[in-house]
């Protein structure tokens, strides 16, 4: 496996966030300028840096050179760099930023994620976010990330034999879980056997499936200096698979998913099993599943035996806490910073109905692509001495 720098001792001095929806009356820059001013209000000290993910900006808002306007608009005198990694921008403007405050360049730095889709209509959404696939051979054809989750789905029905609406546990477990989260677009539960009925969207995949595309900005101040019960960030990680899922040995193994957390957990110098929850990418259901798999929560196959056994809850195996992006809303490439948040809120006893119980080390993964490009960030509330 792969060495690199470990991130001791750096601390999440303050976050903040926007509720996550559809936000018709700002624009890209207004919703950034928004989240950094909910995160510095209480805080004395200044940035040195802004760090800014974002996927989309230049496609559907024409907005290229992102960090530097966000910067001025906010009124900070700060360096600027804009991170474009596709959907998992928000967890790579965080590593990038860590690695920054890790090398002694900076103390403080801003790391924000950011996203607005809803001033398009769903096509425009849905060709612009196919950007991140191989264009040469998959978007040109049509291809996108919900058709290539649909052939997966499909792919794991016939090689597993499991019955398709053993995967309602799946938005069960989002939508019960988001009552607690106020940024969340959905915060109410759904009922059992609904998820039977719902519209199919790609086939096998139906609503329930797609987590909704939605606007969204969320903001992390991170530094090297010591912050009592502050959270500190163990270990981030990147690591690719293979681009495409058609040059793939199995397109039901999530390589890079596996590689990078178990590289963030020997980094983070712990186990799999001190983990305590896991905010792992939900945009489909078929990749959370694979995700359960790949980082060591379900063998290779067997996945939806957590599903059937009614095993995806709080109290067992607690996966997106907080509603992920299903309840939550995906805001993609600011989604990784919202699962921060959510972490910090758990990590925090923060979470009210969706507490876990004293948990110590949570893992945020946040994917590209068909999970070509995986990010794996271990926090904990006990700091190193």
């Amino acid at each position: 496996m792969r060495k690199g720098k470990d991130m001791k001792n750096i601390s999440i001095r303050a976050f903040g966030a926007i509720p996550v929806g559809e936000h018709w009356e700002k624009s890209l820059v207004q919703l950034s300028v928004e989240a950094i001013q909910n995160t510095l209000q209480n805080v004395s000290v200044q940035p040195e840096a802004l760090y800014v993910g974002n996927m989309l900006g230049q496609t559907l808002n024409q907005q290229d050179n992102l960090a530097a306007i966000v910067a001025e608009s906010a009124g900070l005198d700060v360096d600027s760099l804009d991170v474009n990694s596709g959907e998992n921008s928000g967890l790579m403007a965080l590593k990038l930023a860590s690695m920054a405050v890790a090398s002694g360049e900076y103390k403080n730095v801003l790391v924000l994620g950011v996203e607005k889709t809803s001033d398009r209509v769903q096509p425009q959404i849905i060709s612009a976010h196919a950007s991140g696939l191989n264009h040469d051979y998959e978007t040109s054809i049509g291809a996108t990330q919900v058709s290539q989750s649909a052939l997966l789905m499909q792919r794991y029905l016939y090689e597993t034999e499991c019955d398709r609406n053993v995967f309602e546990a799946i938005p069960i477990n989002g939508h019960r879980n988001a009552v607690s989260n106020q940024n969340a677009m959905y915060r109410k539960p759904i009922r059992e056997g609904l998820y039977a009925r719902m519209g199919v969207v790609s086939s096998p995949l139906n609503m329930f499936d797609v987590a909704p595309y939605a606007d969204g900005a969320a903001c992390l101040l991170i530094t090297s200096e010591p912050i009592e019960d502050s959270i500190q960030i163990k270990s981030i990680v990147q690591a690719n698979d293979t681009f495409s899922l058609a040059q793939r040995d199995n397109i039901l193994k999530f390589d890079a998913v596996k590689t990078s957390s178990q590289l963030a957990l020997e980094k983070a110098n712990i186990k799999s099993d001190d983990i305590d929850f896991h905010e792992l990418d939900d945009f489909t259901s078929i990749q959370l599943l694979l995700s359960l798999e790949a980082v060591g929560l379900a063998k290779e196959g067997k996945g939806h035996q957590l599903l059937e056994n009614g095993k995806l809850k709080l109290e067992t195996i607690p996966v997106c806490t907080l509603g992920g992006s299903k309840a939550r809303g995906y805001p993609i490439a600011a989604t990784g910073i919202y699962q921060i948040i959510e972490a910090i809120q758990q990590l925090k006893n923060n979470a009210a109905d969706s507490q876990v119980n004293d948990p110590k080390n949570g893992l945020v993964q946040a994917l590209s692509g068909m999970a070509s490009s995986a990010i794996t960030c271990i926090l904990s509330n006990e700091m190193e001495v």
